[in-house]
């Protein structure tokens, strides 16, 4: 058995034995993820799946990948991966923490702050952590060091090539299938200051989660592993984040009280978005694809449901 092989079993194996194990110590949990009948496993799973597989067929079609994947490793060949990635576990590890202290920074404010005020100040530690620290350390350091940066930042953002941007197509469909599954729970929508607050936030937060979680992780962890070890690796590790801030997060939140209904959920919810984000990334490499997929994903669970 491969090394590659090993990481994906032993990746897909963790996510199993966590989701049977929390939905069979707890029974709230598994009346949660029923919920109408299971409707959340179509909401979580059914864009995801019909967006990835129309992604995979656009790449075979009409996508350059390959090539796309040399300059990839190419922009990595002399990085030191391995100590990159343990900075970035760090960075990972101090945003959940300060994410929990600006938590009790803003519940000083009292229960009656409005989230136009205290949705901008939750950013901070995304912003901090997940994007200003490792771009700093992996871009900026190396650059000065060794007078070479990564390059992976200039291939994210500085899409020129027409076919990546053919990813637009599933992101679209992506946000319109979930549009749809969840018209039945809108109930009216914010007022316009407070919708204009929610897309700048949502932007920004997108935008830092996908440049650390699929930029910076994944690729180096596809280097290392291959494409859906580091796929996988990555959406578990992206729903276990979300797992852990579950308590602190000002907008969204899922159902539960305890660690395991919230590890639970996010397993349910964020393990899937995780993937299909994980696998958009790998097709195109296009960072503003990621962010726009997430923007309008976010956006739409806003309030969430019951």
């Amino acid at each position: 058995m491969t090394l590659r092989s090993m990481v994906i079993s032993g990746a897909v194996g963790t996510a199993l034995f966590l989701v049977v194990f929390t939905l069979a110590i707890d029974p709230q949990l598994r009346q949660d993820v029923m919920y109408g009948g299971g409707y959340r496993l179509l909401v979580s799973w059914g864009p995801t799946v019909t967006a990835g597989v129309l992604a995979g067929l656009l790449t075979v079609y009409f996508g350059r990948r390959r090539e796309l994947d040399s300059r990839v490793r190419q922009a990595l060949t002399t990085q030191p991966v391995h100590g990159q990635l343990v900075w970035l576990g760090l960075c990972l590890a101090a945003c959940v923490v300060a994410i929990a202290g600006l938590y009790w920074v803003l519940s000083a404010l009292g229960p009656g702050a409005d989230v136009s005020t205290t949705a901008p100040i939750s950013l901070v530690p995304r912003v901090l952590f997940l994007l200003a620290l490792p771009a700093i350390a992996i871009d900026r350091l190396i650059t000065i060091l060794r007078g070479e940066g990564t390059g992976l930042s200039e291939i994210a953002v500085k899409v020129t090539e027409p076919w990546r941007w053919l990813g637009l197509a599933p992101v679209l469909l992506a946000i319109a299938f979930t549009a749809l599954l969840l018209a039945p729970f809108r109930v009216g929508w914010p007022p316009v200051v407070i919708v204009v607050v929610l897309i700048a936030v949502f932007l920004a937060a997108a935008f830092c989660e996908e440049a650390f979680f699929r930029t910076m992780v994944q690729t180096r962890l596809e280097l290392l592993w291959g494409r859906w070890a580091g796929i996988i690796t990555t959406s578990l590790l992206f729903a276990l984040f979300y797992a852990l801030i579950q308590p602190y997060l000002v907008l969204i939140p899922l159902p539960g009280d305890t660690f395991v209904q919230h590890l639970g959920m996010a397993l349910l919810i964020y393990t899937p978005i995780g993937l299909l984000c994980g696998y958009l990334w790998a097709c195109y490499r296009n960072l503003w694809l990621n962010t726009l997929l997430r923007t309008g994903l976010f956006f739409l669970a806003y309030p969430p449901i019951g």
